[in-house]
């Protein structure tokens, strides 16, 4: 009876086949619903079903919306700013950093974590400012000035991020030519230390090499300038900025000779750059070239025996190939000069004759003296005459002083009517001549007087006479003194 109804009570579950009580609406064994829902619960759980998908598939469409249009406007940022990475490198190629510049931030805009083109948009900023202030020198706007800490500070930043050796010495080398033009940096050698660094991580790159190089000059270590700039001008021979510099340095250290093949090469190069700052520097090298040429013959004359190893023939090779390129008076001169010592006075004569115009006594000595010994080697004897006869002109000119009449415009004209010797002597001023109907003649003065004293005061020379007469009103008499032979005289001048 028992049995019986333990059998009513209990169940086996239609899912897993265990014996379940049968009031019991879920299996305790594997958790399956066993009672039969109720037509409104399974209307309703369809319901609730359908919405359910309804709104996955909601959810998934809307999803897969947002994710395409992100997707969308990334591909587009991506676009934009590789566009701006390509308009940046065409305007570099056009030497055009100030759009390429702008560029650049454009995309920066665009990327603004992305560190390597932060590097770039500094860079490309640097180089923009001191392009200008190397071509512009200290003239640019003061307020140009402002952006060096900002650029200083930012570049500074960068050094802490894991960039390449060649990157990190580009951002040294770049920071150190930076600090030179911060108003507020105090000292060289953290310069020095940014220079050093940038050598070492890459010592082959000659950019960096030229400008330590040319910091080193500046600080007054040339010898290893040169040897850096020298390093510079072989990594790069194409880069005439560094052959012309390392001329520059060459001839600061008197190596005129190697100075001289440097320019010339520079030069040279001319035709074949097309960046400003090489056109430039091969210009500069054409006046640096004549300038050096006239600092060396001031040193050791170039029709001298010794020119700095350099042999007659190859002064004359360089100084024919700087007067081609440069017009320079002192150059023109030393040409002659070397032209006439050398024999080639048809050409020393063009030169001479350019320089001279159409001569007269107004004419510098030394020119008129080269003429005549050019002349006088080409056997022009009537016009070396000519020429002799000015230069002893000149040179009794500059052995007396003559005025006639002395004093300021609209104003009152002092006469004087003297010509007197240069020569000093202890006993006075050798009157040359006295003209008649001046002042002095009338007081009694005669040629071979020597002038001593003239209101009581020391003569030494014409501006002697000629200061004290202008602090006289006209009709004033001033005593004078004065020694004819071995007597001395008093007389009295009176001014007009």
């Amino acid at each position: 009876m028992i049995e019986n109804e333990l059998t009513d009570s209990i169940t086996l579950c239609r899912y897993c086949r265990q014996s379940v009580p049968v009031d019991a609406r879920k299996c305790h064994h594997c958790g399956e619903q066993l009672a039969v829902p109720s037509q409104l619960q399974q209307t309703t759980h369809k319901v609730f079903k359908a919405i359910g998908v309804g709104t996955a598939i909601l959810s998934l469409f809307f999803g897969l919306k947002e994710a395409y249009f992100f997707i969308q406007e990334r591909q587009q940022q991506r676009t934009m700013a590789s566009s701006y990475f390509a308009a940046a490198e065409h305007f570099l190629e056009l030497d055009s950093l100030t759009y390429a510049e702008e560029s650049l931030k454009r995309a920066l805009s665009i990327n603004p974590n992305d560190q390597h083109l932060r590097a770039r948009v500094f860079l490309l900023r640097a180089d923009h400012f001191l392009d200008e202030v190397d071509f512009y020198g200290m003239q640019i706007p003061e307020t140009r000035f402002d952006i060096v800490p900002e650029m200083i500070v930012n570049g500074f930043s960068l050094l802490s991020n894991g960039f390449p050796a060649d990157d990190r010495a580009k951002l040294l080398l770049t920071l150190a030519r930076l600090l030179q033009y911060d108003r507020q940096w105090q000292t060289s050698k953290g310069i020095s230390d940014l220079f050093a660094q940038a050598y070492l991580l890459a010592p082959g790159t000659a950019e960096i090499a030229y400008w330590y190089g040319e910091w080193l000059l500046k600080k007054e270590n040339k010898d290893r300038g040169v040897v850096l700039i020298q390093e510079a001008a072989v990594a790069d021979p194409d880069m005439t900025l560094y052959t012309t510099a390392l001329g520059k340095a060459q001839a600061a250290l008197r190596d005129y000779r190697a100075a001289f093949q440097s320019f010339m090469r520079a030069i040279d190069s001319r035709p074949d750059q097309d960046k400003l700052q090489n056109v430039r520097a091969a210009n500069a090298a054409k006046q640096m070239l004549a300038n050096a040429l006239v600092d060396a013959d001031n040193l050791s004359t170039i029709t001298g025996t010794e020119f700095f190893g350099m042999t007659f023939d190859d002064r004359l090779a360089v100084t024919r190939y700087a007067l081609k390129q440069s017009g320079k008076v002192q150059l023109q001169l030393l040409a002659a000069r070397l032209f006439h010592h050398t024999g080639h006075n048809d050409e020393a004569e063009i030169l001479i004759r350019k320089r001279l115009g159409h001569y007269s006594s107004r004419n510098p000595t030394q020119e008129l003296e080269l003429f005549a010994a050019i002349l006088g080697a080409q056997n022009n004897v009537t016009e070396r005459e000519q020429v002799l006869d000015i230069l002893a002109a000149k040179k009794e000119m500059l052995t007396y002083e003559e005025v006639l009449e002395t004093g300021f415009k609209d104003k009152h004209w002092y006469k004087i009517g003297l010509k007197l010797s240069k020569e000093e002597d202890a006993r006075g001023v050798l009157v040359m001549a006295a003209y008649e109907h001046y002042p002095f003649y009338k007081a009694g003065v005669r040629s071979g007087d020597r002038l001593f004293k003239l209101g009581h005061r020391s003569i030494h020379d014409m501006s002697s006479i000629t200061r004290l007469i202008l602090s006289f009103s006209p009709g004033t008499n001033v005593p004078l003194k004065i020694v004819r032979g071995s007597i001395e005289l008093d007389l009295t001048v009176t001014v007009e």
